[in-house]
This record gives structure tokens, sequence and C-alpha cells, in this order.
């Protein structure tokens, strides 16, 4: 069952990507100039829109494999910052993507989400326009897929799961005016389910038939200050 909606994973692999990745932001973060301000936003609020990749690798053989590995993502951000450089912060991002295939009998509408806590380092220029911003966290990873089977014994399917995952993000923003920018963002999500419910029923899946919830992410949007 869980072959035609998982996405098998390496988690050595992953693990290793994600280390290296973090590694690089972690060395960006201190190697970030401090620019002294007192008069600085102490609250930030950003909201935004773009298009997400699942990483993890793919059964070949099907399209439905390809239309369930992207789709859009919208984001949302609260961040409090205690100086001119650093803060903390909530982050949430909800990705959604279907697909359906006859040769397989399946249908899937497939949403993940991600909630938690984002530290956060920003740096800001000199003429106050341009600010980068960078960050790491830990959060909640929900999946769920609601859809159809249609071999064997045909009916809906529901399959659902939960797992810790962590965030790794890149901004840069454009300050408009006063309070008001505009910015774009590149994150990485990585996480897998090692167990899921599908119908009320849980499953342990093993090794190589981990569900990846790992996936990279481009947005762009508002960000308000005060």
């Amino acid at each position: 069952m869980t072959y035609f909606y998982n996405y098998s994973c390496n988690p050595y692999q992953m693990k290793k990507q994600s280390t290296l990745l973090l590694i690089f932001i972690l060395c960006i973060i201190w190697c970030q100039a401090q620019y002294d301000n007192d008069h600085f936003s102490k609250l930030k609020i950003a909201v935004s829109g773009g298009y997400a990749y699942r990483l993890g690798k793919k059964p070949s053989g099907d399209q439905y494999y390809k239309n369930i590995s992207h789709g859009p993502v919208f984001t949302s951000d609260l961040t409090w910052f205690w100086n001119q450089k650093n803060g903390a912060g909530i982050h949430y991002s909800y990705f959604t993507t279907s697909g359906t295939s006859n040769n397989l009998g399946v249908n899937s509408n497939i949403n993940i989400q991600f909630i938690g806590p984002v530290y956060r380092v920003q740096s800001i220029s000199a003429n106050e326009k341009w600010q980068v911003t960078s960050g790491i966290g830990l959060g909640y990873m929900s999946y769920t897929d609601k859809g159809w089977i249609n071999f064997g014994m045909p009916g809906s399917s529901t399959i659902k799961g939960a797992s810790l995952g962590s965030l790794i993000e890149a901004g840069v923003d454009y300050k408009i005016v006063k309070g008001l920018s505009a910015g774009i963002n590149l994150n990485l999500h990585a996480g897998y389910l090692s167990r899921i419910n599908h119908n009320g029923s849980s499953i342990k899946l093993d090794s190589k038939n981990r569900e990846s919830l790992s996936r990279i992410e481009g947005a762009g949007g508002l960000r308000y200050s005060f």
C-alpha cells in the first residue's frame, strides 16, 4: 500500500546534506557584520507565497510521482528582535500537492505543514534599505494524504503522520517605505515519517520506505515591522 504513496529516502544522505547546509548557514551567521543602531524595529510580521519541490528518491515509471513532488507553498512568520542583530520567533509553512495515476489506480491530495520556533539573525545595510536574514529552527511536521485507491479493496484512503522537522532559511528584504518591505526567502525543510496511520491503522515503515517530508521552497511577499 505505502509503495504508491511514499518517497523512499536515504536517512544518512539526508542527514549529511542537512548537516552541511546547517554548517554553511552558521558560517554566514558568524561572518555577518554587526551594525549598531539603537533605533530598530523589534517586531516583524512576514507573509509569503511561492513554490516548493519535495526532496528524496522517487520511484520511476509513472508521472504520478513527479506530480506529487512539487506544488504551491504559503508561509508566515512572526519574529521579535531583542537587539539589532538577534531575534527569535515562530515559522509556519503549508505545502500542498496532488496527483492521479490510472496505471497505479491511485489519487492523492497531499498537504505537509511545519510549525515551530526559529532563531534568526539579521544584517541591515548602512542606508537601511536592504536587510539580509538567516535562521535555523526545529518544529512539528504533519503529513496528510486524502484520496482513493482503485485496486484490491477500492475506496477512499486517508494517510496521516507526524515527525520532528528542521528548518534552515535565508532571505533578503528591501524597504519600500518605513515599516513595510518586500522580500524573498529560500527555505529548506527536513524530516521523514517512520510510521503512518492509514484509515485508522498504524503502520511502521522500514528504513527503505520512509516517507520523506523534506523539501526546498522559494517564496516572496511582504514584511511589516514596528
